[in-house]
């Protein structure tokens, strides 16, 4: 429908044989999460009032919050992949 069901910092889905190799993940089996968000200000002032989450703690990433709580997160594919600002590990 849109919505994103998880983001995760590792390879979605799970690949059992090892990690995603070249043709994996030109399969379009596996996206890239850009991180672009927009919202209404109703939403904001939800997202900023719930506490944190045991997922998000554990992934490092602020959009499991609002997800965890049944808020919905729209997600497009987009044709390009430009370049990420991602967070040191």
């Amino acid at each position: 429908d849109g919505s994103a069901l998880y983001f995760s910092r590792a390879p979605i889905p799970f690949r059992r044989a090892g990690p995603p190799g070249p043709d994996d993940l030109a399969s379009g089996a596996y996206l890239r999460h850009i991180g672009v968000y927009a919202c209404t200000p109703r939403a904001l002032e939800r997202w900023v009032a719930l506490p944190a989450h045991a997922l998000e703690e554990l992934e490092r990433l602020e959009q499991l919050r609002p997800l965890a709580a049944g808020m919905s997160i729209g997600v497009a594919v987009v044709g390009a992949t430009p370049g990420g600002v991602d967070t040191p590990e």
